[in-house]
């Protein structure tokens, strides 16, 4: 049996979030318990950031479809950036000279 995985990026909250938290915000995204296998913190500098493991590859898919990418959402009374990615597409950032910093 093959497992995916997804990971949510926090940023850098102040205090750090609890993983309860956390595991409260994915199951509010519509993703049930019995569907994940692995939740893990991944160690980074500054950044929080978790990664779910869930049994099949057609429910991280579906969460990446609906949830992925960068939004904000109110965890803990607070607002936070949160990015809902794939763990194996590497970002990249590009700088095209002469384009405005804050162009969408």
């Amino acid at each position: 049996m093959r497992y995916d995985s997804f990971e949510i990026g926090f940023g850098n909250p102040f205090p750090r979030l609890q993983l309860l938290s956390v595991h409260h915000f994915v199951t509010g995204l519509g993703l049930s318990e019995s569907k994940i296998l692995v939740i893990a913190p991944v160690v980074l500098v500054g950044d929080q950031v978790v990664r779910f493991t869930l049994f099949k590859t057609a429910d991280v898919t579906a969460i990446l479809n609906q949830h992925g990418g960068a939004r904000q959402h109110r965890i803990e009374g607070r607002q936070i950036n949160v990015l809902i990615k794939d763990p194996n597409v590497e970002e990249r950032f590009v700088r095209v000279f002469d384009y405005p910093a804050n162009a969408k």
